[in-house]
């Protein structure tokens, strides 16, 4: 019998169809249904070679990648936040069945020829498509890029080549599962009494759990982002602060930095199968800057540029090292700002110069009370209204559903389902994203046959934000609040998408424009009524807010060299021409950070092992970096001209 996922995701039906997986659900057998469905569409369009027509041709592949979309979220989308760790490990085995098949799908070779005789007819205007010229329109993209993804994925080789392409393609992409599959599993702690946490805010340790050891209490803090982070920004126990730099920079070391090497290998092998001098080549030149012969000189410019404001920022942060350790002044040229400092005493030095300690307004954060209010302003803003679905079946107790409708215009169409997953546990995923789990498109068939004409999406926001309870509320930092509300620009983004076509719904734009919805949103969070609006039905002085929007460029030398940092040594990692010239992933990685940043990192770490856009899809993709470090004015521009907003 088949099952109820592939059931809806094959039927004509346009309601909510991502199903979400329980312990009971065969995962194994949805994997098999999928990927023999697959086959069984792929085999019928081959044969219409020579006689392509919208209907027999390209209505079916455009059908096939909806029914791919919903199945494959359906089955990988349980490793990144399911409490049952045996599923999360049976989903991620699943995923790399399906990946090791869609390598094979995108090197089929008689597809490709199909798709091309498309393309080459729609071209001639020999081939007419659905009448309706938005739909057409998104069509002849669909083509033009699908004939294009082919011939990256090596389809102009000869067979005996294309062979072991494929072979190294599906090592690669099971690497990158399992990469991911060990951060989420690496969850590490330590445990600090009161004195050792000294600094930490209040709010924190109230929310970190204790142990008791000897008649001692000691508070355990996890790897987790918002237990982390602010002990290693605000406790003055340093001792305590390199414990836990240490920590967080040594998860999965051992697995991932292995894992690591050997994709860097592979990336290079496949790229340069393909005619690309490197893997950075192969990636660039489908993004806005082209070749790495554009990002190099421009990231080596902005460092230039940078390096006078930022090496002023350092130092006034290595003096008030010196100055708070009570270093004697015959040590002072030892002293340095290593990676257990950095976060701290940046904080300080923000402090310091825009007179605001930030800890200040997290009292009026409460997230309860940010979740509403941002809610409710994105429901304002988009003319929008969201009902929480009660009874909606979801994969933990945390996560909660809700059904948007659109209140412009006449009557309150539906525009989708979304889900919040917000706070953090052992194997869920550990940063903030929007996972699609339903894409937005035209179902052909199901306008032919009457049962309606558009499927509506749906997708997940998963944070990691710090849980409340009863009588112990939970407060977000301003830095958590603007994760918050570019992340839900994100939901959005997808929610409000109405593309003809799955594969451009939602955030499925290209690449390098992805962030700029988001990113324009995110000013909110920098506006005196934004603020009070989220913060409701507190109000924030006018004195922290006048501080807080005048900090906003305060230590942005700093945190642009730091994300240089991350672009230059992936271009570097992704720039190697040959195998000899490969360097150990973490070996290279100290190498740019001491030369970029400044920053020695601390013997026995590895960040490169948890820095998942390694092996999340962002390998040598340093354009959307560009787009980022160029966006903090072009954002504001966009916010100005839409919304009439001023600073």
């Amino acid at each position: 019998m088949p099952s109820e996922a592939f059931t809806l995701a094959t039927s004509t039906g346009r309601g909510v169809k991502f199903v979400l997986d329980t312990k009971e659900t065969n995962l194994p057998q949805v994997t098999d249904e999928l990927l023999a469905y697959v086959r069984e569409v792929l085999e019928k369009v081959d044969a219409t070679s020579g006689q392509v027509t919208f209907k027999n041709t390209v209505q079916p592949l455009l059908e096939l990648e909806n029914v791919e979309a919903l199945l494959d979220s359906s089955i990988t989308f349980t490793q990144h936040v399911h409490p049952d760790k045996e599923l999360r490990g049976v989903s991620a085995d699943c995923s790399k069945t399906i990946a090791d098949a869609q390598v094979e799908f995108s090197m089929r070779v008689s597809t490709y020829r199909v798709v091309k005789e498309a393309l080459a007819k729609v071209n001639k205007k020999e081939l007419s498509l659905t009448g309706d010229e938005k739909t057409d329109n998104e069509i002849r993209r669909w083509l033009k890029k699908t004939v294009e993804d082919y011939e990256r994925n090596g389809l102009a080789l000869p067979e005996k080549s294309r062979e072991e392409l494929k072979l190294l393609k599906q090592e690669e992409q099971r690497l990158g599962i399992d990469f991911q599959k060990n951060l989420a599993d690496s969850v590490l702690s330590a445990n600090f009494t009161r004195e050792e946490l000294s600094g930490v805010p209040e709010t924190v340790i109230e929310s970190l759990s204790t142990v008791n050891e000897q008649g001692k209490t000691l508070y355990t803090v996890h790897t987790h982002y918002p237990e982390a982070f602010p002990v290693i920004e605000h406790c003055s126990v340093r001792d305590t602060r390199m414990k836990m730099s240490i920590l967080m920079n040594t998860k999965a070391k051992d697995q991932n930095l292995a894992l690591l090497n050997r994709m860097v290998e592979l990336r290079l092998q496949m790229a340069q199968m393909l005619g690309f001098p490197s893997h950075a080549h192969l990636r660039q030149q489908s993004r806005m800057a082209k070749s790495p012969d554009v990002v190099i000189p421009f990231l080596s410019d902005l460092s230039k540029r940078l390096l006078p404001i930022y090496e002023k920022e350092l130092e006034e942060m290595r003096q008030m090292r010196i100055e708070e350790e009570g270093i004697p002044e015959a040590d002072h040229a030892k002293i340095s700002i290593e990676p257990c400092d950095f976060r701290y005493y940046l904080r300080k030095y923000e402090e310091r110069k825009s007179s605001l300690d930030k800890e200040l307004l997290r009292p009026y954060f409460d997230i309860a009370d940010v979740t509403r209010n941002i809610m409710e302003i994105y429901q304002e803003v988009l003319s929008l209204r969201f009902e929480r679905v009660e009874q909606a079946k979801t994969w933990h107790t945390d996560a909660t559903a809700y059904d948007v409708f659109d209140t412009a215009g006449e009557g309150s169409k539906f525009m989708g389902r979304f889900f919040m997953d917000m706070h953090p546990r052992d194997g869920k995923y550990g940063h903030a994203a929007v996972f699609g789990l339903q894409p937005s498109c035209t179902l052909f068939s199901a306008k032919e046959n009457g049962t309606g004409d558009y499927q509506r999406p749906s997708a997940a926001l998963v944070t990691n934000f710090t849980k409340g309870s009863e009588g112990k509320p939970s407060y977000l930092t301003h830095g958590e609040v603007q994760t918050f509300f570019h992340e839900f620009g994100h939901l959005m983004h997808g929610i409000c998408s109405e593309t003809a076509l799955s594969r451009f719904s939602g955030t499925s734009v290209e690449r390098d424009f992805v962030e700029a919805p988001s990113q324009m949103l995110e000013n909110w969070c920098w506006t005196k009524d934004g603020l009070n609006r989220v913060a409701s039905p507190k109000m924030i002085p006018d004195e922290l807010l006048d501080k807080l929007i005048s900090s906003r460029t305060v230590g942005e030398a700093t945190a642009s060299t730091r994300q240089l940092t991350f672009g230059i040594y992936d271009q570097r990692l992704h720039g190697f021409r040959s195998k000899e010239e490969i360097k150990d992933a973490n070996e290279l990685y100290n190498e740019v950070s001491l030369e970029i940043s400044k920053i020695r990192p601390t013997e026995g770490t590895a960040f490169p092992a948890t820095f998942g856009h390694l092996a999340g899809g962002y390998d040598a993709q340093v354009s959307c970096l560009m787009t980022q470090m160029k966006s903090n004015k072009r954002s504001r521009d966009y916010w100005t001209f839409y919304l009439g907003w001023r600073e």
